[in-house]
């Protein structure tokens, strides 16, 4: 379980990297995307499981 947060974590800081790529960018609809996919897919389950 903790390498799957780890991984999480890990990807994370690829997300993170691509939002901030697409918005030096100018292109928002596509940061927007990543920021959603960051949120629902690595930070979400990472607060929830820490409070489990």
């Amino acid at each position: 379980m903790k390498t799957k947060n780890i991984i999480r974590i890990i990807c994370g800081f690829v997300f993170a990297g691509a939002v901030v790529y697409y918005l030096l960018n100018n292109d928002y609809i596509m940061a927007g995307f990543q920021f959603l996919i960051l949120l629902f897919l690595i930070i979400i389950p990472l607060i929830y499981k820490r409070y489990e």
